[in-house]
């Protein structure tokens, strides 16, 4: 848990979401929709499953 977890628009791609994490070295975000509504979250895992890293 973090006070300000970094987030990514839902309609961002994952190669976005996989640079975002490497510059921070998280392992994962917050996908929020245009209103900053949390819709979900990605983490590492997923992105190597759909094999973006």
């Amino acid at each position: 848990m973090h006070p300000g977890p970094r987030t990514i628009r839902d309609d961002a791609l994952a190669a976005e979401a996989a640079q975002l994490m490497e510059q921070y070295r998280i392992t994962s975000v917050l996908v929020v929709d245009t209103e900053g509504k949390l819709v979900g979250a990605v983490n590492s895992n997923d992105l190597m499953r759909a094999k973006v890293i």
